[in-house]
């Protein structure tokens, strides 16, 4: 689907629920997915679709499963509530910092990204294979609705092949 000219606004009349965001200078139109990956098993144990403006960081509390022992997340999930809601549910704060604006990041806040990295590369593994394997790279559909339930496939899909890789490996 074509998106809607940047500057005419935010809605497109055949899929309100889409939007507009920007990475890099770069302008994106359609939806975000969101994923709780098990750092183990590479399990996807939650996943869901937003529209693309919603930041990052007002999802991470939904993410929270509640039985982990640490929180692994990159820059975009770094907010105070975040931070302190996983302290609340005394589950290790793993969240990489962002650099404050205009400040040099502290030498302690550099090696712990880099170390915690380490960890976030099965989400990211979970996410490049649902683009490049599973065709999410795109969106099929018009609606949140639908794009979610189509995600919700995916994500089972996907579980079930990394299920059989782990029983073959017990």
């Amino acid at each position: 689907m074509k998106p809607p000219p940047h500057d005419e606004g935010q809605v497109n009349p055949r899929d309100p629920d889409a939007s507009f965001t920007k990475k890099n200078g770069e302008t994106y139109f359609g939806y975000k997915a969101h994923l709780a990956v098990d750092e183990e098993s590479g399990i996807v144990r939650q996943a869901e679709m937003t529209s693309a403006d919603l930041h990052d960081s007002q999802r991470g509390e939904a993410m929270i499963q509640g039985d982990e022992e640490a929180y692994y997340g990159d820059k975009a999930y770094d907010s105070a509530a975040l931070r302190k809601a996983l302290n609340d549910k005394k589950i290790d704060d793993k969240i990489a910092y962002k650099a404050k604006r205009g400040a040099r990041q502290p030498d302690w806040q550099r090696w712990f990204n880099k170390t915690a990295s380490s960890v976030r590369v099965g989400v990211e593994r979970a996410n490049a294979t649902m683009k490049n394997w599973y065709g999410m790279a795109r969106v099929r559909y018009r609606s949140l609705a639908r794009n979610n339930c189509h995600l919700q496939f995916v994500v089972m899909a996907m579980n079930m092949k990394r299920a059989r890789v782990l029983e073959a490996a017990a």
